[in-house]
């Protein structure tokens, strides 16, 4: 199940989305999408299953992640 995470800071990397998201449960994979070498504030964190992704969304939607607050929902593609 994955979700799209948005305002993700600048210089996040995959490991540090990956250890955040794993509180919810199992991580199978994140991409951050680079431009000029930098991240472009979005992210695709890819969850195990369903329930995992709801958890990850009760947990962090608004929270802060490295001084941002990051939006996520499921994505739909």
């Amino acid at each position: 199940m994955d979700l799209y995470v948005t305002n993700v800071d600048y210089n996040a990397t995959q490991q540090e989305l990956h250890q955040h998201f794993s509180q919810a449960g199992v991580v199978l994979q994140v991409k951050i999408p680079y431009s000029g070498g930098y991240g472009c504030r979005y992210a695709f964190v890819t969850m195990e299953n369903y329930y995992s992704a709801q958890k990850a969304i009760r947990l962090f939607n608004c929270s802060k992640f490295k001084g941002r607050a990051i939006h996520f929902m499921l994505a739909l593609c």
